[in-house]
């Protein structure tokens, strides 16, 4: 036998990041994230600082689902603040249906200490 052949597999496009209008609905309900910070990072580390990339996807009719896809918490107390984001920022954040042409995109947050 001869030597096995890799199938080479094409990499997924990288996901762009989020176009304006989807970052000022992540700004205008700042206050939902922040929340999940302070309850769910600082109290249980008050020294927390990090942020996160969230994956967010958006269909006709406005956001269908978000998720944490890759951190860079100092302590593990953000594994906390992951969790809130995944349970609240696709209902948390408001779009207007066409606002986005449909597809999934990188939200960054950074949080720190303040």
């Amino acid at each position: 036998k001869g030597p096995a052949h890799k199938v080479a597999r094409k990499a997924p496009p990288p996901i762009p990041s989020a176009p304006p209008a989807l970052m000022e609905a992540v700004d205008r309900e700042r206050s939902f994230s922040r929340f999940c910070y302070q309850e769910f990072g600082q109290k249980v580390d008050p020294t927390l600082k990090g942020g996160v990339a969230m994956v967010v996807s958006v269909g006709s009719a406005g956001i269908t689902g978000a998720k944490v896809a890759s951190d860079t918490w100092s302590s593990n107390a953000g594994s906390g603040v992951n969790r809130c984001l995944d349970q609240k920022a696709a209902t948390a954040w408001k779009l207007a249906p066409g606002a986005v042409k449909s597809g999934k995109y990188v939200v960054r947050m950074t949080f720190t200490g303040r």
